[in-house]
């Protein structure tokens, strides 16, 4: 029986680009983290936009043009062009991006930018649309972000969407007492406390420019809770 050659995937690390993208680009170090471990990786070539991606032992990179929301088209020549040239056979990107032909798979955080209201005419919500539209399959990392996806694009066949839920850092365990009795006094919390993480600001849409979605106005304003439960 012939021996089939496993696919050879280019991965965008546009997110890397811009900072603001913590998150999505936490996500993307664990997994080329893991894909190393597995040798998965011996498979995936990175682009490496404006020298931005972390030197990851065990990933290949190699360099990209930066990417430009207000040059989309060109963009995607450049792509295409990366693709044919590492021989590539499934293109994934970080963030928005996307070559002309090669088959690409979306990997999907969220939809909070079109829960919110971001206006259609974007250049990064164009960017976005389009790269859904051209992809050949959809990984979404939550069933609710897969009710989202059907939501915002029913065309979409249901064959072609799928929930790979994330996985989590080892970082992110339970401390022991005393590490918790060192930072309260490290910190000076002698009182019961809530923690926001994440951008604090809301986002007030492309007007202000503003950024952030966290709610945060509920620790900010002093709150009564009724005799039946609800906040006043």
């Amino acid at each position: 029986m012939p021996v089939s050659t496993p696919p050879r995937i280019l991965v965008d690390g546009v997110a890397y680009q811009d900072q603001v993208h913590y998150g999505v680009y936490r996500v993307w170090n664990s997994l080329l983290r893991e894909w190393v471990k597995s040798g998965f990786s011996r498979q995936v070539i990175v682009l490496d936009r404006q020298n931005s991606c972390p030197d990851l032992p065990g990933v290949e990179r190699t360099p990209m043009h930066p990417w430009n929301p207000k040059e989309p088209a060109l963009d995607r020549f450049r792509l295409q062009r990366a693709c044919r040239n590492q021989c590539a056979d499934v293109f994934v990107s970080t963030w928005v991006s996307g070559p002309r032909d090669t088959p690409s798979a979306f990997l999907h955080h969220d939809f909070i930018p079109e829960r919110l209201g971001e206006p259609p005419e974007d250049p990064a919500r164009r960017s976005k649309d389009a790269c859904i539209r051209r992809a050949a399959t959809h990984l979404c990392v939550s069933e609710n972000t897969a009710r989202d996806l059907r939501h915002y694009y029913p065309e979409i066949p249901p064959e072609r969407i799928g929930v790979a839920h994330l996985g989590v850092d080892p970082v992110f365990s339970p401390r022991d007492a005393e590490s918790i009795r060192a930072f309260r006094k490290r910190h000076r919390i002698d009182r019961p406390y809530f923690l926001l993480v994440g951008e604090r600001i809301g986002m007030l849409g492309a007007k202000t420019g503003a950024r952030g979605y966290k709610t945060p106005d509920f620790f900010s304003k002093p709150t009564q809770i009724g005799a039946d439960g609800t906040r006043i």
